[in-house]
């Protein structure tokens, strides 16, 4: 069983990873005390600084459906076969945890027009958070990156268009761990780090320790 523990550390961990943050809706970021305007920065040019497209701009970019299980998890197998600590992934297990679910998970996929051949996968889920003791905001919504793939275009047009989705869906911040592949994402989109740590355990299993960029497992969720 594969345990990621939230900012605490006992006995020796597997790997550890942090979280990146970055605002969507900035003005609402910055009033509930989320995000902050740096010295000399208006909260107008930090809104300018943030802003995303209205629409996405990946040819084929569309919402995953019932129909593109299948092509799914072979994308999702094939590329995860790359790194040390991943899951196989079944089309059960695909359509369980990806397919979306308003207010749970939202995925996306790029669809090559000429060959209807699933290239690209990306996808986020919903964790809201209560504000307390503000006069206007009562929750802010985040959206935390789950399982990217791409195949066909540069991972950070993907995951910005995954953004674009997740801000014209109401949610607030886009968060991501520095896992996988998400390094290439994080600085050329904007994201800021956090002071979260997760940090992983591998139970009844020996493991040697290793890098957080070897780790192809999502760890927001404890796995069987």
């Amino acid at each position: 069983m594969v345990v990621p523990r939230p900012g605490i550390a006992s006995t020796t961990q597997l790997a550890t990873t942090q979280l990146h943050h970055r605002s969507l809706h900035t003005k609402k970021c910055v009033e509930v005390g989320f995000a902050y305007c740096p010295p000399n920065v208006s909260l107008t040019s930090l809104i300018k600084t943030n802003k995303l497209p209205d629409v996405t701009s990946i040819a084929g970019f569309q919402s995953m459906q019932l129909h593109h299980v299948s092509q799914v998890t072979t994308l999702l197998n094939t590329d995860h076969a790359k790194f040390d600590l991943s899951l196989h992934w079944t089309e059960a297990s695909v359509a369980h945890w990806l397919l979306p679910r308003s207010n749970v998970v939202d995925a996306f996929v790029v669809v090559d027009v000429g060959t209807n051949r699933v290239t690209d996968f990306c996808s986020y889920y919903h964790v809201p958070m209560s504000v307390l003791n503000h006069p206007q905001h009562t929750t802010i919504y985040t959206a935390q990156s789950f399982y990217n793939v791409a195949t066909s275009v540069p991972l950070p047009d993907l995951v910005r268009d995954l953004m674009v989705k997740a801000k014209a869906n109401n949610m607030d911040i886009f968060s991501a761990a520095d896992i996988m592949n998400m390094d290439e994402v994080l600085a050329p989109l904007g994201f800021e780090a956090g002071g979260g740590h997760l940090h992983y355990y591998l139970f009844n299993w020996r493991c040697p320790q290793m890098t957080r960029r070897n780790i192809g497992l999502d760890g927001q969720r404890a796995i069987d």
